[in-house]
């Protein structure tokens, strides 16, 4: 075996073995219960610089009825089966060992309509957090990862990293080439980088000057990200 496929496959396995953190008991007791359903995905590091064993994770609580009215009026359309009370939640750990809230999401769902939308993974580096999005639809694939990092008080988003790819359905008459994407926004200076190919080849780089509004932690909606629909997208060409 060659020593790069070897560390490749060592990699991948070690990251298949690899276990999310234990919930702290802090972030139980805000939960109101110990269920593992509750913690969808989960992960710890330092996002203060100060050495400290920071907890993030996407949650489930059960929402107040005045939560779910809120969520049926925002979206009349959605399935009583994808409402509820899912967050993205930041605790940071004390100096006396326990943990303080220090952000949440709004209350979201998983309704995506016809497509499939789930978070995949989160993990903390750089003193930053880093969210993972997918969604599928038809013969189209998005994976997405939001980057907020504590800054003035805030949980600001300050990157957007993106990869896509379309795929014609076997039935189609052949002239839809398969397409990829990769977007690199940096949030703070407002420059994009999208690097765009058909069939896999032919790369082409663009460069674009998109700024707009900050985005917070705690205002932020995994699937319905206000300004992502100004970044070039392959699925909907």
């Amino acid at each position: 075996m060659k020593p790069l496929r070897a560390l490749a496959l060592a990699l991948v396995a070690s990251q298949a073995c690899a276990q999310e953190p234990p919930t702290p008991a802090d972030v139980t007791a805000w939960l109101g219960t110990a269920s593992p359903d509750a913690v969808h995905a989960a992960t710890e590091g330092d996002l203060t610089g100060h050495g400290t064993k920071d907890w993030a994770g996407v949650v489930h609580r059960t929402l107040s009825a005045a939560e779910l009215q809120a969520q049926a009026d925002a979206d009349p359309d959605a399935r009583e089966d994808t409402m509820g009370g899912w967050q993205v939640v930041v605790f940071l750990q004390q100096p006396d060992g326990h943990y303080r809230l220090a952000v949440q999401s709004p209350p979201f769902s998983w309704n995506c309509g016809t497509s499939r939308c789930w978070m995949d993974d989160m993990h903390i580096a750089r003193q930053s957090l880093f969210v993972q999005r997918k969604w599928s639809w038809h013969g189209c694939y998005d994976e997405v990862n939001f980057q907020f990092k504590a800054r003035n008080g805030g949980w600001p988003l300050i990157g957007i990293r993106s990869e896509s790819s379309s795929t014609p359905y076997p039935d189609d008459d052949g002239t839809k080439p398969s397409k990829m994407q990769n977007i690199d926004w940096n949030r703070l200076t407002g420059d994009v980088i999208v690097s765009s190919s058909n069939d896999w080849k032919h790369k082409h780089v663009k460069r674009l000057k998109i700024s707009k509004p900050t985005l917070d932690l705690a205002d932020f909606d995994d699937y319905s990200v206000p300004f992502e629909d100004k970044l070039p997208s392959i699925c909907t060409d």
